[in-house]
């Protein structure tokens, strides 16, 4: 009798601490309906599976792989320092900069330029 186990529950102190969990009584990472994927539908009462909505899982054949799946924890530790700004500056857009100026995509004249901006 499903009304029974509600009837004791009720009784017992403390009895809201162990309601049925659901989405309203949870936090904000409690989601009622992840966990397993269901693969099938219920057609006229009864459980049908649906081909297409049973997971397949595609596993490469690692037999010749050279790596193994697993990394020591003696492994040394990696330690590099934090990038500045000017760094990824000189790693990435200068070198293009350095192109187009001795190209001549841009004008030497820098009072020029700025005459131009303040009109």
């Amino acid at each position: 009798m499903p009304g029974l186990g509600n009837v004791i529950r009720g009784l017992a102190r403390g009895a809201n601490r162990h309601k049925e969990m659901t989405g309203k009584r949870g936090n904000k990472d409690f989601q009622p309906k992840l966990g397993a994927v269901e693969t099938g539908r219920f057609i006229k009462g009864k459980w049908v599976n649906i081909k297409e909505m049973i997971p397949e899982f595609v596993v490469p054949d690692l037999q010749d792989f050279e790596l193994q799946p697993y990394v020591s924890l003696k492994c040394p530790d990696v330690e590099n320092k934090p990038l500045t700004a000017k760094e990824i500056f000189d790693a990435c857009v200068a070198p293009t900069v350095e192109a187009d100026f001795k190209a001549g995509k841009y004008d030497n004249d820098i009072q020029n330029q700025s005459s131009i901006q303040s009109s």
